[in-house]
């Protein structure tokens, strides 16, 4: 599910990702390159990452994407109580 809220003024488009793992909900943000918000409410928890986009190629910028996201998911969430 994709919920998704239009800003006409500033012509960006905000979508927010809705998923679980390891047994909690989560709300998540992401964009180019590997930035992400993970907010997990049960577990007063928000994990924010941002990478350094400039100057790489789309193909790294979807790799640095996917590694980060498998950091949160498979160390960070599981790490936190």
């Amino acid at each position: 599910m994709i919920l998704y809220r239009f800003h006409k003024t500033l012509k960006i488009q905000h979508i927010w990702w809705l998923g679980k793992a390891h047994g909690h909900d989560f709300i998540c943000a992401n964009g180019y390159g590997g930035q992400f918000i993970f907010i997990l409410k049960d577990l007063n928890l928000v994990v924010c990452s941002r990478s350094n986009f400039r100057y790489i190629n789309s193909s790294q910028a979807g790799q640095n994407w996917y590694d980060i996201l498998d950091i949160i998911i498979s160390q960070v969430l599981p790490a936190v109580k």
